[in-house]
């Protein structure tokens, strides 16, 4: 009796096992495509190599688990040239999960043609259970569009140093000082470039050449260029300089033109900065005294010296005559000269008449004495420069003895 019941447990077993396995045979043979997305991206790009991110995500749909083995990445162009290849390691994906698989390799665009990259993935797809196994093959193809070289290209950071040196004649001698960096992985070639100079109202007041240069992939490189500006630049209070030009690059192999824009805006110095600072601009003031009817007469002659390359001009001229008395001070005459041009690298005349009241002379302030201490001979303008609206005030002053001992 009990190997009759031994004997039917192994045979109901049995049975069960063979009708398990003939579901589970069934279940393979009818086994699911897994369902993949897939992402290629050209990440870097250089003058002759890239950089292709690939990524890619299987979908199992199945209620068992699958194995994703033997995958490889290729990629070509258009015409059929192998420019990457990689191959991904697999992995198991769970029954009714995902699972996405990264990876990345170097394209070598030498020669060809870069616009259109096909790239194919392929692979196994299978399950194992016991003596059963069932494999498909797993084929993607992605088309990838390189872009424009526009797209690709990172424009040059510059930062830019502008210095307003001598100022002649003709105008102001700019240099302009140029730090450029190349964020791109190939190299770029600037041609050379005329910058604009533009005041506030947009009127072009000078402009500057900047020399053609090279920039290496992720270096930097300074380069200098000069040129002038208009006097009358200076009334301006904001410059802007306008750099238009022509950017060329060896790009995934090819050789491809940019255009390139940078708009930068710098200050106006202002007149004394651009004036000589080895030279001092010196005035002698001398004074011949006599005695007239009107009162005492003072014929003032100032020798101005302009050490500067520019004639400069000399406005509102005005000399203030006031006696000194006990350290007391106390203005007593005026008197105005004419606008006057001071020539440039050389000494300059101007002349004016000073009429001293003798009541003012003579007759003493508060505790002041009959004849003053001295005089204080004060000459103040405004010095600017021919077609500027900005002035420097300026002021000199002697002192001269009056006392009756000392006049003829």
């Amino acid at each position: 009796m009990r190997k009759k019941l031994v004997l039917f447990i192994i045979v109901m077993v049995t049975i069960v096992n063979l009708i398990s396995g003939v579901f589970i045979f069934l279940n393979i043979q009818f086994m699911k495509i897994p369902g993949v997305s897939t992402k290629v991206d050209i990440v870097k790009v250089g003058s002759d190599e890239g950089v292709a991110e690939v990524s890619f995500t299987v979908f199992n749909s199945n209620g068992f688990d699958v194995v994703v083995e033997n995958v490889k990445v290729v990629m070509r162009t258009s015409n059929g040239t192998r420019v990457g290849y990689m191959e991904i390691n697999g992995g198991v994906i769970p029954s009714w999960g995902h699972r996405v698989f990264n990876g990345s390799f170097v394209v070598d665009f030498h020669g060809c043609n870069p616009r259109f990259l096909n790239t194919r993935i392929t692979g196994d797809v299978g399950v194992n259970i016991g003596f059963i196994r069932k494999t498909m093959p797993l084929s993607v193809t992605v088309v990838s569009i390189l872009g424009d070289a526009e797209n690709i290209f990172t424009s040059p950071v510059l930062k830019v140093d502008v210095d307003f040196s001598e100022i002649t004649q003709k105008g102001v001698n700019v240099t302009l000082m140029v730090d450029a960096y190349n964020p791109n992985m190939f190299d770029i070639v600037v041609s050379s470039t005329l910058v604009e100079i533009r005041n506030e109202t947009g009127g072009v007041v000078g402009d500057l050449r900047l020399p053609g240069f090279c920039l290496s992939a992720k270096e930097t490189t300074w380069v200098n260029g000069s040129g002038m500006i208009s006097i009358e630049a200076l009334n301006a209070e904001v410059l802007t300089m306008n750099m238009s030009t022509v950017v060329s690059a060896i790009i995934a192999g090819f050789n491809e033109s940019l255009s390139f824009y940078v708009e930068t805006r710098v200050e106006t110095p202002d007149l004394e900065t651009l004036l000589s600072s080895k030279f001092p601009t010196e005035a002698i003031i001398r004074g011949d005294y006599r005695f007239s009817l009107r009162g005492f007469v003072d014929e003032i002659t100032i020798d101005v010296y302009n050490p500067n390359n520019i004639e400069l001009m000399a406005k509102d001229v005005t000399v203030l005559i006031a006696r000194s008395d006990h350290n007391k001070r106390c203005v007593i005459a005026t008197c105005d000269i004419a606008d006057s041009i001071i020539k440039a690298n050389t000494t300059t005349t101007l002349k004016g008449e000073v009429v001293i009241p003798y009541r003012k002379l003579l007759i003493p302030p508060l505790d002041g004495r009959f004849i003053p201490d001295w005089l204080e001979v004060t000459v103040r303008a405004n010095v600017t420069i021919q077609g500027l609206n900005k002035y420097i005030w300026v002021g000199v002053t002697g002192c001269q003895d009056i006392r009756l001992w000392t006049l003829d």
